[in-house]
C-alpha cells in the first residue's frame, strides 16, 4: 500500500511534526566529504557476505543528493562492472528495496515509474500523480514524459 508506506517514511520525519508548506522543508543538502570512490567501496562492503549492512547503505545513500547518488552509481559500474540498482535489489527485499531503488533512479525516471504505476489497474493513485504533477517544473515534468 503505497499511501501506507509514504505515511509510515514520512511521520519518521523529525519535521513532520511542524507546520510547514512541503516546498520550504528542504532538501538534501551535498555531502561535503563526498567521496564516490569511497562510498561505493563502503557499498560493497554492505552488500557482501550473508545479510546485508541496511545501516551502511541507507547512511550513504540518504546523505547523498540525487546528483551524487549517480555518480556513485557510475564509479560502482566502471569499478565492478556490474549495475549497482540490480545489485541492490539482489541484496534488499521489501519496503527498504523499493526506497533505495527510488534513491538510485534519476529523478525524471523515479516520476516517470511512479506515474505510470499511479495508473495502472484499476483506479488511480490521485494522490501521487497531484504531487507530482503539481510540484515539478515544466521542464521536469518533460523529462519525466
Amino acid at each position: 500500500d503505497r499511501r501506507s508506506l509514504a505515511h509510515e517514511i514520512l511521520s519518521q520525519l523529525p519535521l513532520a511534526q511542524q507546520t510547514a508548506a512541503w516546498g520550504t522543508l528542504g532538501t538534501i543538502k551535498p555531502y561535503l566529504g563526498f567521496d564516490a570512490e569511497g562510498d561505493v567501496q563502503r557499498l560493497i562492503e554492505a552488500i557482501a557476505g550473508n545479510g546485508a549492512d541496511h545501516g551502511a547503505i541507507l547512511d550513504v545513500l540518504t546523505n547523498r543528493t540525487s546528483a551524487q547518488r549517480q555518480q556513485i552509481t557510475k564509479v560502482f559500474q566502471d569499478l565492478t562492472k556490474q549495475d549497482l540498482l540490480k545489485s541492490m535489489e539482489a541484496a534488499l527485499s521489501g519496503n527498504l528495496e523499493r526506497v533505495i531503488v527510488g534513491l538510485l533512479k534519476p529523478p525524471a525516471q523515479y516520476d516517470a515509474h511512479e506515474l505510470r504505476a499511479a495508473m495502472q489497474g484499476m483506479g488511480t493513485d490521485e494522490d501521487a500523480l497531484t504531487e507530482i504533477l503539481s510540484t515539478r517544473s515544466n521542464q521536469q515534468l518533460r523529462e519525466s514524459l
